[in-house]
């Protein structure tokens, strides 16, 4: 007993020194149930009742602290993931009506990211119930007990969504003019952390407007730590996807898949996916190699159908057999648009195999889209549509004569590079 009071005194002696001295990084690490070695020394029993006996803490602290010490109780004895998540809940919410009372003053920020992330990694857990797909993600908080259903779930994951929503707004909202000591150097971190839980769970409309926001209002989003700007980013252009802006996409993806280390190749994969559906929209299909480098097989095997102009096999992996796997990265509808993209390399195929002829006729097409489709039927204005989209779209240098329903093709380079492309 001696002991545990000793261990809970020198926990509660730094952690006064922490606040008196504002220093964030010492109480991120007395505050982190990531933090083993503090989490062990106050997983014992009774230590809510010693802390209530013998715990003093400066004045505004005293809940912050009590939820802590309660979450460790928890955490090594695995008890329901519902409590916990609560307590971490109630936690941060009196970090945040601190924050709300501190005027002009932000060192409270980073401990306030760090128990929102703590609090958005415990939700994690929960989002398995709403989406039956945990697509092989594992936390890193600890091997916790589930004992939960969907309407529990949707509940706790709502809760934390909310919080977090405020306290984006709580940031966004400080008056301060004095830049260094603002709180709106918090706001995007936040941001991130609200919208990684709201892709996680598929409800991408949720960080929409703040997202729109930030780019409108915030200049402090300029000046993140470089973790930071490449999440932003890789959410901002998952935005853009979404509102079929390829080339905006493009600008975000293109620079964040450069920077991105090279050992953190989950996150390179993520981001090399997304970056190829966009720059796709333009014509341009990215090395086979490198789609394999990443074992991107699902997008490899999609991509050998694009570059082939194979239209039957292109169909069959987009609807059976890899469905599941485009449907869960909510890209389904962008890869369903790369279908022209499809019949512009199989059109491609037959104008080579006719010695690059300039004059072909609209069966020959027909002819060709119906082997591809093994046999499928296609009819003559079909074919004669799908060639005015892509001469429309400028994908092929050329023009339809109705009278004689034949393609006439440009004498030089009637199927442009990507780069041709306006």
């Amino acid at each position: 007993m001696a002991t545990l009071v000793n261990d809970l005194q020198r926990y509660l002696d730094e952690f006064n020194e922490g606040i008196f001295a504002m220093n964030s990084s010492m109480l991120c690490s007395l505050l982190s149930i990531r933090h083993k070695s503090h989490v062990e020394k106050l997983s014992s029993s009774n230590i809510c009742d010693l802390f209530e006996r013998y715990g003093r803490v400066v004045q505004g602290w005293n809940g912050i602290l009590t939820n802590h010490i309660k979450i460790c109780q928890t955490l090594l004895y695995k008890s329901r993931l519902n409590d916990i998540l609560q307590y971490q809940y109630q936690l941060c919410r009196a970090l945040l009506d601190l924050i709300k009372e501190s005027k002009n003053k932000n060192w409270h920020i980073p401990i306030f990211i760090l128990t929102l992330t703590e609090l958005r990694l415990l939700a994690n857990y929960f989002t398995v119930f709403i989406t039956n797909d945990n697509d092989g993600r594992t936390n890193t908080i600890a091997d916790l007990s589930i004992d939960n259903d969907r309407q529990t779930s949707e509940a706790n994951v709502n809760k934390t969504i909310e919080l977090l929503t405020e306290a984006f707004r709580v940031c966004t909202s400080d008056r301060c003019t004095e830049q260094r000591l603002s709180k709106k150097w918090g706001a995007i971190q936040i941001l991130n952390q609200l919208l990684k839980l709201c892709h996680r769970i598929k409800r991408y409309e949720l960080g929409e407007q703040l997202l729109s926001f930030a780019e409108q209002s915030l200049e402090y989003r300029h000046y993140l730590l470089e973790d930071q700007k490449m999440t932003y980013d890789y959410f901002l252009g998952k935005s853009c996807l979404l509102k079929d802006d390829y080339r905006k996409a493009t600008e975000c993806f293109d620079p964040i898949f450069q920077r991105c280390p090279r050992f953190m190749k989950k996150n390179k994969a993520s981001i090399l996916i997304h970056l190829c559906i966009a720059k796709m929209q333009f014509g341009y299909t990215p090395l086979l190699s490198i789609i394999a480098k990443y074992k991107l097989n699902e997008f490899y095997d999609l991509l050998l159908a694009i570059k082939q102009g194979q239209l039957y096999t292109f169909d069959q992996i987009l609807k059976i057999i890899h469905h599941k796997y485009f449907l869960s990265k909510g890209l389904l509808l962008h890869v369903e648009t790369l279908y022209l993209l499809t019949v512009r390399n199989l059109f491609r195929q037959v104008w080579l195999l006719l010695n690059k002829e300039n004059k072909i006729s609209i069966d020959t097409f027909k002819c060709a889209i119906e082997w591809s489709n093994h046999g499928e039927s296609c009819d003559q204005l079909q074919c004669a549509t799908l060639l005015a989209t892509l001469i429309s779209q400028n994908r092929i240098k050329a023009y339809i004569s109705y009278k004689h329903m034949t393609v006439v093709l440009s004498k030089e380079d009637p199927f442009p590079k990507v780069q041709q492309i306006s």
